[in-house]
């Protein structure tokens, strides 16, 4: 099942964020933070308690077209020297972004082949919460 979009709570805005605290709506992760959850933050002087609500989305892996045409050329540069000093230098955009789908649809084709797809996710939407 996916967590794609599911909310988790945290003690720690920047650290990283793991279950097994994961909720599907925002509104259950903060009923069992303010209730149930053992690692919220207590303000000594105040006594004013807090965690942080997060959603997980889901790291898309990508190729990065610009990088891999500058790699290529370089490598020309390396092996042949001089003569390939503008090698794939005016490529268009249209052709930049025909090889950047091209690329990106052979990567993605190759995770599903192989089930090296991505198992960690970023946080967004992420709030504090206090009581």
């Amino acid at each position: 099942m996916s967590s794609n979009g599911k909310w988790v709570i945290n003690s720690r805005e920047n650290e990283i964020w793991l279950g097994p605290y994961v909720f599907d709506t925002k509104e259950e992760a903060v009923a069992y933070g303010k209730k149930d959850y053992e690692d919220v933050n207590i303000d000594e002087k105040t006594g004013e308690k807090w965690f942080f609500v997060g959603q997980q989305e889901r790291y898309n892996p990508f190729v990065d077209v610009y990088a891999v045409i500058e790699g290529i050329a370089e490598n020309a540069y390396s092996d042949v020297g001089e003569v390939a000093e503008d090698y794939l230098e005016k490529l268009s955009e249209e052709e930049c972004s025909s090889l950047e789908e091209k690329l990106n649809n052979a990567l993605h084709s190759w995770l599903n082949e192989t089930g090296n797809h991505p198992n960690f996710y970023r946080i967004v939407n992420v709030e504090r919460v206090q009581f």
